[in-house]
């Protein structure tokens, strides 16, 4: 391989493709924005109501409305499904089939919650958050010969975020809030390269009149000679949340809150198999960044309480994903590293939900709720790493009051995505994968809490 050590394949905008990977098919980009117990089992409808603390994720304003002391602590567990099943996948410029196999590269995966309220005065009340707002995990194995490998093999994004808000009541049927919680960002990204087509076009490029053979006698047969290369980095970033809460008439509760996430910068390394070094010529572990911008989300909410046992609950949430368009990642050094280039095109999106809680018995409540929701990822740019589209979710759940002020509480989740997902991508070398996924995720819920 010594005469290819001199090339270098700058950009390959395949390769971020794989940090795209949604912890299943959870909706909604790799945001996961459905927090608490009473928000997934309304299917965000009762996302920024006042059940229990965890509505200041959405809205801080709803912690004036909480009485005493509240402490919710829980997750949801994630067991999705996204198998891809090709549909005529190929490579060396569409020459020769694309040899693979099928897989499911979705991960199972637990995100957890922590939130606490606190009324200070009748008309302050102050609370605090712990949450995971972002996260995926894919990995379709480095050795599993994946149609797909040369656009994604594995990801993962984990986002924690902690931080405090208060909440303020100036006229009894109105409070406003304020949240800022400072958010850790951790993202492993990781593809397969395909040295035997590289082999290829740079023999090409040599005037070679059989190129195929001369790379395969070297031991590069296009499609059979993989080398891989990984990122891994960390950053610091943070989020500010605003919301307000109006009561018209008794009985009536309307919302608004806006949540604003920062663009981090995401530091970190990369790293390559040994036949991968030597073709892009890199050495060690060359430090590279990527700046990781995330979505604000406005959320508009309604809650009608009918009579003593009912509440109607309705929430619309716009997502604004289109600041999620390309993504560079750029080495320390520009001799030694790739630099890449990767167009996502996101798009802004939004999710309708409503929902119903009924309060059978003093210790006992129970809800449902669905929701459409409009997937940022259009058909123009969908990777096999992220094959998300529209979807239905649907939840329904149950939460008693035990003893000595406890609670315990669980869910049942659904998504479903409405559609197959298509997938059309052509990667830098020639590869261009065919496909389709048809995603689903199994969600269960728990939480406990606490009330004084």
């Amino acid at each position: 391989m010594d005469h290819l050590a001199s090339k270098r394949l700058s950009p390959i905008p395949c390769l971020l493709v794989a940090l795209l990977a949604p912890e299943g098919v959870r909706a909604n980009g790799f945001a996961l924005d459905i927090q608490g117990l009473f928000s997934n089992g309304t299917a965000s409808a009762g996302a920024a109501s006042a059940h229990d603390p965890a509505g200041q994720f959405a809205n801080p304003a709803i912690l004036a409305s909480l009485e005493g002391t509240q402490v919710v602590a829980g997750g949801q567990l994630i067991a999705p499904r996204a198998p891809y099943t090709d549909q005529g996948s190929t490579f060396l410029g569409g020459a020769a089939p694309l040899p693979g196999a099928n897989g499911d590269g979705a991960q199972t995966g637990f995100s957890p919650w922590l939130f606490a309220s606190h009324r200070i005065s009748p008309a302050v009340a102050i609370g605090f958050q712990v949450t995971t707002p972002f996260g995926t995990a894919t990995d379709y194995g480095r050795g599993s010969q994946f149609y797909g490998r040369y656009q994604g093999v594995e990801s993962r994004i984990e986002s924690l975020a902690f931080g405090p808000a208060v909440a303020f009541r100036p006229v009894e049927r109105l409070a406003v809030g304020l949240g800022i919680a400072a958010r850790r960002d951790s993202v492993v990204i990781g593809q397969a390269f395909d040295l035997g087509s590289i082999c290829v076009a740079n023999q090409l490029a040599g005037s070679d009149p059989d190129p195929v053979t001369a790379c395969t006698v070297a031991g590069l047969p296009p499609g059979g000679a993989d080398g891989y290369g990984r990122f891994k980095g960390q950053a610091w970033g943070w989020s500010a949340t605003a919301g307000v809460t109006v009561e018209p008439v008794d009985g009536t509760t309307l919302g608004l809150g806006y949540r604003h996430e920062s663009t981090s910068k995401v530091r970190g390394h990369q790293s390559f198999d040994a036949s991968s070094a030597a073709i892009f010529s890199t050495t060690g572990q060359p430090r590279a960044s990527m700046d990781l911008p995330l979505p604000d989300f406005l959320t508009v909410s309604a809650s009608q309480r009918l009579g003593g046992s009912v509440t109607l609950l309705a929430a619309y949430q716009y997502t604004l994903w289109s600041r999620f368009d390309t993504i560079d990642l750029v080495p320390a050094q520009s001799t030694n590293g790739l630099a890449l280039s990767s167009k996502q095109g996101f798009r802004d999106a939004f999710r309708l939900s409503g929902a119903v809680a009924w309060k059978m018995l003093p210790a006992l409540e129970v809800f449902g709720g669905v929701a459409f929701e409009q997937s940022p990822i259009t058909t123009r740019y969908r990777q096999v790493s992220l094959p998300e589209s529209d979807s239905l979710i649907a939840g329904l759940g149950a939460e008693a009051r035990l003893w000595g002020g406890v609670e315990l509480g669980a869910v049942y989740q659904r998504v479903q995505m409405i559609h197959r997902s298509r997938i059309d991508q052509t990667g830098l070398t020639g590869d261009h994968l065919v496909g389709s996924v048809k995603g689903s995720a199994n969600l269960g819920i728990v939480q406990i809490g606490w009330r004084h």
